[in-house]
């Protein structure tokens, strides 16, 4: 059952004052082209924003359904052609409704590269600069009079970073480093291990 274009008209039809945010959405995936191209219109015209849970959806969609299987994503990229807000999370982690999962936003990010054929910069901002924008927050860039709040890890570039999701990080909330997390490696050479 599709509720999103219901709630986009009653946006519409109220001018109801505040951010809107819809979660899951999965049905809109699996409609027909033109069904996702009116829905997602009728979505940014409302300035309802989206969010993507790759990682409860892709466990729970089409359990049943083995043959064909849903991918359990919403219509991301008719979505974005509208110009509409999709940014990505997770709501379950470690419960009965998906089992894995670490509360790491590069893990979904990783998830909307693998099952939402984003690239990796589009990946990236389901889960920073959209996300910003789906809370209502103000746009940021790393530039002078910018709030200096980000998180440094490796990688030799962004899709290395994404790939890779190197545990090892620092944290910074208005300039101040608030988080470190480092890893310890330990390789042994002997033989005898």
């Amino acid at each position: 059952m599709l509720t999103l274009p219901v709630l986009a008209d009653l946006v519409l039809r109220t001018g109801f004052p505040h951010g809107v945010t819809a979660s899951h959405c999965v049905s809109l995936g699996v409609q027909p082209d033109e069904v996702q191209r009116a829905v997602a219109d009728k979505v940014s015209e409302a300035g309802v924003a989206v969010v993507a849970l790759p990682q409860t959806n892709l466990f729970l969609q089409g359990r049943r359904q083995p043959v064909a299987t849903p991918r359990g994503l919403t219509a991301v990229h008719a979505l974005r052609r509208a110009r509409a807000t999709v940014a990505a999370g997770g709501d379950n982690l470690r419960d009965p409704f998906h089992p894995m999962g670490r509360g790491d936003p590069l893990e979904v990010a990783a998830l909307m590269v693998t099952a939402g054929h984003l690239d990796t910069v589009d990946a990236l901002a389901t889960v920073t600069a959209e996300a910003r924008t789906a809370l209502r927050l103000p746009a940021v860039a790393i530039a002078p009079g910018m709030p200096a709040d980000l998180v440094a890890l490796r990688g030799a570039n962004l899709l290395d970073a994404l790939a890779a999701a190197d545990q090892q990080r620092r944290v910074w909330r208005a300039g101040r480093l608030v988080a470190r997390t480092t890893v310890s490696r330990e390789l042994s050479l002997s033989e005898d291990t």
